[in-house]
């Protein structure tokens, strides 16, 4: 009977490109259908900023329309991040 033996194998060689410049990543995130994900996290948590209300001295309806207009004030900002192999750009409108 013969037995197996394991012979080694020399390793695979693998080819690699050397990349001459970064790569140029840019996203658009649109902000209504953020707003739109985010309505009804407001409304579950509504009941608990009215209980906190006594507590803050801010009525609900200011929080809520100071975060409505946080959110729609960065409508046209331009992020971009460079790193040595990547280029980064979210665009939010």
């Amino acid at each position: 009977m013969r037995s197996l033996v394991a012979t080694p194998q020399a390793p695979l060689p693998v080819l690699r490109r050397e990349r001459t410049r970064p790569v140029n990543i840019s996203l658009w995130l649109p902000l209504t259908p953020l707003l739109l994900l985010l309505a009804p996290l407001v409304l579950l948590l509504a009941p608990f900023v009215a209980l906190n209300r006594r507590a803050r001295a801010v009525g609900p309806f200011r929080v809520v329309m100071a975060l409505g207009a946080l959110l729609t004030s960065l409508s046209g900002t331009c992020v971009e991040v460079d790193a040595p192999d990547a280029r980064v750009r979210v665009r939010i409108f």
